[in-house]
């Protein structure tokens, strides 16, 4: 399954080609990322919330499996993976959903290196 760019990200009006620098400062919608953290069964919490978070469980060194939460960064991350450096059409291009928690994880490390 998958979802077009514009679903995911807020494109501005006159602008249709992204690099992933330009794609991934726009807002994101929130019907995506309800969508996502059902699909994943984690909850959302704003980056700031995820760093300050006393008990560690975002930190990278916990397991991806025992992760509750996930933030703006890993998406972005998730997505660096899987999209082009540029050339990104905010019409045509689309995104594939995660199909689980691990395969999300799995591809947030993988974009975040």
């Amino acid at each position: 399954m998958t979802i077009k760019i514009n679903k995911v990200f807020f494109p501005e009006p006159d602008k249709r080609i992204y690099t992933q620098e330009e794609l991934f400062a726009l807002r994101m919608h929130k019907d995506f990322i309800v969508d996502i953290a059902s699909r994943l069964n984690l909850a959302y919490t704003k980056d700031d919330e995820s760093e300050s978070n006393l008990c560690l469980s975002n930190c990278r060194e916990v397991q991806p499996e025992y992760r509750p939460a996930f933030g703006r960064t890993d998406i972005i991350h998730y997505c660096s993976a899987l999209l082009p450096d540029e050339g990104i059409d905010a019409e045509e291009d689309e995104l594939p959903l995660p199909v689980d928690a691990s395969a999300f994880w799995r591809l947030v490390e993988a974009g975040r290196n």
